[in-house]
């Protein structure tokens, strides 16, 4: 089987446990933008990842995810975004997620780092249009 895919183009990449054997495929292939959408491997594979510039995005669950926790601690600031994962993920494990919910992310990455909400905005805008190569 032969993939065709657009090296200069962004990919999303959604796996679960074989997170390695993905980034091999990426590096394989050429891939230089990607992002993990829900990454579910170790923190220190997502550190590895985020060190050869791939991006992560992070779910409404965070805030009760010791992993995402720590992947928002530890990886580059300009490498995340997030995410909504709908219906699943949601920062209420008793509810449906919906992408409003998003918001609850951006206010706990902003606890994290320390910054004003409006800061962490500008930061999150920021890398989806450096990602995507979208204007705000």
């Amino acid at each position: 089987l032969e993939l065709a895919i657009q090296t200069d183009k962004p990919v999303i990449i959604h796996t679960r446990k074989r997170e390695l054997r993905a980034l091999e495929i990426l590096e394989e292939l050429g891939v230089k933008r990607a992002v993990w959408h829900c990454f579910g491997g170790k923190v220190a594979l997502a550190r590895d990842i985020a060190a050869r510039g791939h991006y992560f995005s992070i779910p409404a669950s965070a805030r009760r995810s010791e992993a995402f926790t720590r992947m928002l601690q530890t990886l580059p600031r300009r490498q995340i975004l997030l995410e909504t994962d709908c219906p699943y993920l949601g920062p209420d494990k008793s509810r449906l997620n919906e992408p409003a919910n998003v918001t609850h992310t951006a206010a706990y990455a902003a606890e994290l780092w320390g910054l004003a909400a409006d800061e962490t905005f500008r930061q999150l805008e920021e890398n989806f249009v450096r990602f995507f190569g979208v204007a705000p």
